[in-house]
């Protein structure tokens, strides 16, 4: 799903998307500094930051990345320019027919779409890492970020789904549709959810590309060719 979007965007929902697994090994960072004070109190105060420190960055930098993606999503909303002429999606239940916009293709919500779906993979994403640090032991706690930075080095070149669920909690939601179109929409645009709608591109709009954002307008009809089912 990030396939053809912009490096920013993909660096962003990586980092969201595994900052839950980033999260637990951060709380796995604990060794003991040196701080030559003269209070027992300040000591351990500061022991204490050291501790606390690492989570507290993944959480900041987690919000930031997050309200990184909204703003990047909303942008690309409005511009009329990364409009999908020949594509749209069909939320009316009575209006299967639509099968084309213009020369182009609707996808029909209808038919089997998944809303914020991949708990499995959202829960691979946690235990895995977790499980690896355990077994290799905190000596070795850089190993995890390897392998998760080989998971975002594989999937930068890949238009397969992974779930995020930071950005839900911020009001971003994604639809992965029958035909694995992935299309990302805001919370406030819930009213929004009928007609025939049109989309906007993340990125690259070329074939491979498979991820969009929703738009607010939908398609007037006469831009819509009815094609009768056979």
């Amino acid at each position: 799903m990030l396939f053809g979007t912009s490096l920013l965007f993909r660096v962003a929902y990586f980092f969201t998307a595994f900052s839950p697994a980033l999260l637990f090994i951060s709380f796995s960072f604990r060794y003991e500094a040196v701080f030559c004070t003269q209070s027992e109190i300040i000591n351990e105060a500061l022991q204490l930051f050291t501790y606390w420190l690492p989570p507290i960055v993944v959480a900041l930098a987690s919000f930031v990345f997050a309200k990184i993606l909204k703003r990047y999503l909303i942008k690309r909303a409005k511009d009329r320019n990364c409009e999908v002429s020949n594509m749209a999606l069909n939320f009316n239940v009575s209006q299967k027919k639509f099968k084309k916009a213009k020369e182009g293709y609707v996808i029909q919500i209808q038919e089997g779409v998944q809303i914020n779906s991949g708990f499995v993979k959202f829960a691979i994403s946690i235990v895995a890492p977790r499980i690896l640090l355990t077994l290799i032991g905190e000596t070795s706690a850089m190993l995890p970020f390897m392998i998760i930075v080989s998971f975002f080095l594989l999937l930068m070149f890949s238009n397969d789904t992974f779930p995020n669920v930071i950005l839900p909690i911020i009001g971003v939601h994604l639809m992965v549709t029958k035909d694995n179109y992935n299309i990302f929409y805001l919370s406030e645009n819930k009213e929004f959810l009928n007609n025939v709608k049109k989309l906007h591109s993340l990125g690259s709009a070329g074939s491979l590309s498979r991820t969009y954002i929703l738009s607010r307008e939908s398609f007037p009809d006469a831009e819509i060719a009815d094609m009768e089912e056979k």
